[in-house]
């Protein structure tokens, strides 16, 4: 059993204790609790397959206005063995708390954005994942010859019903999530770049830090991917005659062939859309990496003993918190060991 307990009573009204501020647990005994974050004053109960968002009233009425405010609890069905979870949020989570940073920095207000990050790339996920679901029906009814064919038509030819609104979710929220990365750039450097402009960021450290050549590097390799996403989205926000997105379902070829939907701007470089969400979201989850791991070295405080992030092998990486990447200490005797709480690489996991 796990059981979350709350605040102990600090005034009284007319003798009574407030509700608001009552003793009390919330009971999470279904599984085992792995870890618990907190951020803009909300408690984060972490579990394999579950988050427990926690709201005490302090936090969602802080003026302490309305007496009985209850305290609630709200569930995420994502946990820690969701990969954006674990990379987007956990894994840089850990990272930053546990690294000595340079004091200027506000630690905090970099974990308020990467939670604002992961929700976002989570809300890109659930679209991926609702226009997959609709995809493979249409291709396992294609494939079974439940389409109704007949020598003159296609009685039930297959389709996407909501293939805009899916498409619209994932981009607008995979734009978003590209801003929110040079958010938490700014955050570190203290600089001013306009989102979503990762090629800024590479000028930028050209100009500023031309040592940080693996930052400049790692950015680089994906620079022309992240334009591509950009202007997926420019191209649907803000359509023109010589730039206009185009979105296609499932349609009948001149061969009489059934394509997959797909989309492009101008009728060029037409993408599978299933396999083109998929490949987005892992490329801004390295983006992300790329962002929060280089800038955390780059505003190290001076300290006695070297730092370093390692990146575990892929047979290595625990399937019920997928994080990559581990901060070590490395120490006289050319061993090293883990700080900070890698929730990714314990041994309890092995039990749950």
């Amino acid at each position: 059993m796990a059981d979350l307990m709350i605040f102990q009573n600090r005034n009284r009204k007319n003798g009574k204790r407030l509700i608001r501020d009552l003793r009390g647990t919330f009971d999470f005994s279904d599984s085992e609790v792995l870890c618990m974050r907190s951020v803009d004053n909300i408690v984060e109960i972490f579990k394999v397959k579950k988050i427990f968002q926690f709201f005490h009233p302090d936090t969602i009425d802080p003026e302490r206005k309305k007496p009985n405010m209850k305290s609630f609890v709200k569930k995420i069905n994502k946990g820690t063995s969701n990969t954006i979870v674990a990379r987007a949020y956990l894994q840089p989570y850990d990272i930053i708390d546990s690294a000595p940073i340079i004091r200027s920095i506000n630690k905090d207000s970099i974990k308020s954005i990467l939670k604002k990050g992961r929700d976002c790339l989570l809300d890109c996920e659930n679209a991926y994942i609702n226009f997959s679901s609709e995809h493979d029906k249409c291709i396992s009814k294609i494939q079974k010859n439940n389409i109704g064919e007949s020598e003159l038509a296609i009685l039930n030819f297959p389709s996407i019903e909501n293939i805009d609104e899916l498409s619209t979710s994932f981009l607008i929220n995979a734009k978003r999530f590209i801003g929110i990365q040079i958010e938490i750039f700014n955050c570190f450097f203290n600089t001013n770049i306009e989102a979503p402009r990762t090629d800024k960021i590479i000028k930028w450290l050209k100009q500023n830090a031309d040592n940080e050549t693996d930052f400049i590097d790692n950015l680089q390799s994906i620079e022309e991917k992240i334009k591509e996403i950009i202007d997926l989205r420019n191209a649907q926000e803000h359509p023109s005659s010589k730039c206009r997105l185009i979105i296609e379902d499932f349609k009948l070829t001149d061969e009489d062939v059934i394509s997959i939907p797909n989309w492009c701007i101008n009728d060029s470089n037409q993408k599978s859309i299933k396999d083109d969400m998929r490949n987005i979201i892992g490329i801004l989850l390295f983006l992300s990496e790329i962002i929060v791991i280089n800038s955390v070295f780059a505003k190290l405080t001076d300290f006695p003993l070297p730092l370093k992030i390692e990146q575990k092998p892929i047979e290595k990486i625990n399937p019920l918190c997928p994080v990559k990447y581990v901060l070590l200490l490395e120490c006289s005797n050319n061993s090293s060991v883990e700080i900070g709480n890698q929730i990714g690489f314990v041994d309890k996991f092995d039990k749950v």
